[in-house]
């Protein structure tokens, strides 16, 4: 009898580990669809007025886009050759970063080891790419194209997330990184004027601290102080990074939004 109510809790526990997991993963999934530039101009497309007039007409624009592009010999024949001079270009940003760049002294210690694990990063990158090169090529453009000019762009839009996780990794890295040292210098900083964060009521209070506590606090200030600019310097440029990639998504996401709109209006009018 035991046996069996174990079992049946069992079989109930595991139903219920299945349910959630698939729950996380349509959540999942569900937010990358609402982050996607080609789904939200395809529920627009759908949602809208003069369906096959709209279809047509952007079909034809994003045909003519096609063509230029292959006239104009921008039509690349794979992505991974397209990425390669970004490769060898954050590669080569990131070696400058590591040879006191602008003059800057750095921390020779931690900036070979912060050169080092973003370097390794993108070496991972590489290996990325070259598995997303295997079915990600220009049919994938083509199709958009032929789909309108606004697919193309949100297509685009997409691609550039997907090809550039890396920088989104080096500025999630470097930002931790920072607020790591933030912290720390502010929590030190409060040690060394002999006061401390209560989390229990919320509040700075006083402490009374010996002469060795202050000694080892301000040691550690005194080195975090020193690090700060070295991850400061990174953090800068990952950011600016990040912003132009995601100042460029949106340019795209925009021309989408107003090619989309003034195709509803021609074809309204």
């Amino acid at each position: 009898m035991n046996e069996r109510q174990n079992s049946a809790s069992d079989r109930q526990y595991e139903e219920s580990n299945i349910w959630l997991n698939w729950s996380n993963t349509k959540e999942y999934m569900q937010s990358l669809i609402n982050r996607s530039a080609i789904f939200a101009r395809i529920r627009y497309k759908c949602s809208s007025s003069y369906r096959l007039k709209r279809q047509l007409l952007d079909s034809t624009l994003g045909l003519l886009t096609w063509y230029l592009l292959v006239v104009a010999d921008l039509f690349p024949p794979d992505v991974f050759s397209v990425l390669s001079f970004t490769l060898i270009s954050i590669k080569e940003l990131i070696i400058w970063l590591s040879l006191y760049p602008a003059g800057l002294k750095l921390n020779s210690p931690l900036n070979n080891a912060l050169s080092n694990f973003f370097l390794y990063h993108i070496y991972l990158w590489q290996i990325y790419l070259s598995v997303l090169s295997a079915w990600l090529g220009p049919t994938i453009v083509a199709l958009s194209c032929v789909l309108g000019l606004s697919i193309f762009l949100a297509t685009i839009s997409d691609l550039i997330s997907l090809l550039t996780i890396h920088m989104f990794c080096f500025h999630v890295y470097s930002t931790r990184l920072a607020l790591l040292f933030y912290y720390a210098i502010a929590s030190l900083w409060r040690v060394f004027r002999g006061r401390k964060y209560n989390p229990l009521r919320q509040r700075v209070d006083s402490v009374q601290l010996d002469s060795r506590q202050v000694f080892i606090a301000t040691l550690f200030l005194t080195a975090l102080i020193f690090l700060a600019p070295t991850v400061l310097v990174y953090l800068v440029v990952f950011s600016t990074l990040r912003f132009s990639v995601i100042g460029t998504k949106r340019a795209l996401e925009i021309l989408a939004r107003i090619e989309d709109e003034l195709i509803t209006q021609i074809v309204a009018f």
